[in-house]
């Protein structure tokens, strides 16, 4: 519905116009009032002064403290722009940086193991000469046929002979050597202790039976260590083996008579 009044639609359901107050229904207005005015929807020109006319308006002048609120800010924008400048110039430009020294990995040698350090091994003593040297050696039997072994040495030494041992062994005709019947031992212990002075050979034989023993074919006699009067000895294994090799006799010996 539009207005009667003013011109102004409005809902149908309005008793007036929310406009300009008029009411709705039509039959209560003149035939002038029934008519739209349609000159109240027109908008009024602005009125202008006449010495004005065709001039673009004044600008407002600023004031002194506008003026150096302005300055200021136009200085700060300035000092900001400079000193960005500044520091984008001093970052160094990714193409002219220098390369990188490359990055070498070196392996590592492998230790060395530390060598298992070889103890030393005893040294064997220097070889000497025998101090004494067997100048007789026989091996008899006495009446009951029992082997008796007969030897005699020499002191090669400076020293006075205390005592003297020997290792006695005994193989068959066979070459099978012979053993003690009652110990089993495959040699006899033979022990002297005559002095003899020194550079000097026995006054009297050494002599000795072997119990045990049913004979054999051949007998040998090893030296095996000689002791001083002064304490000191000897041993085989000092020097080089002194031994001395024979054949049983058939002749009989009273030792009783020796």
């Amino acid at each position: 519905m539009f207005c009667v009044k003013c011109g102004k639609e409005f809902p149908d359901t309005y008793d007036f116009c929310p406009f300009c107050g008029a009411p709705s229904s039509t039959k209560d207005l003149s035939e002038e009032e029934k008519k739209p005015k349609l000159e109240s929807t027109k908008k009024k020109p602005i009125p202008m002064n006449p010495g004005t006319a065709g001039r673009p308006p004044k600008r407002r002048k600023r004031t002194p403290k506008e003026l150096g609120v302005m300055a200021g800010g136009i200085l700060m924008i300035i000092v900001i722009a400079a000193s960005s400048s500044l520091l984008g110039s001093t970052e160094p430009d990714p193409s002219q940086q220098a390369p990188k020294p490359a990055v070498t990995t070196t392996k590592e040698a492998p230790k060395a193991t530390p060598k298992a350090t070889e103890k030393p091994q005893p040294k064997s003593p220097q070889a000497t000469a025998a101090p004494i040297a067997i100048t007789k050696f026989t091996v008899d039997k006495d009446k009951d046929g029992t082997p008796v072994i007969t030897v005699n040495v020499e002191n090669d030494s400076d020293k006075t002979l205390d005592q003297v041992r020997f290792l006695l062994t005994i193989t068959d005709e066979s070459g099978h050597q012979v053993r003690h019947e009652g110990d089993g031992e495959p040699y006899a212990k033979l022990m002297s202790q005559y002095r003899v002075a020194p550079r000097s050979q026995a006054e009297n034989d050494f002599y000795w039976r072997l119990p045990g023993f049913p004979g054999g074919y051949t007998y040998k006699a090893s030296l095996y260590d000689v002791q001083y009067t002064d304490g000191t000895s000897w041993m085989a294994d000092e020097s080089h083996p002194i031994a001395i090799q024979t054949v049983q006799s058939n002749e009989v010996i009273d030792l009783d008579e020796m």
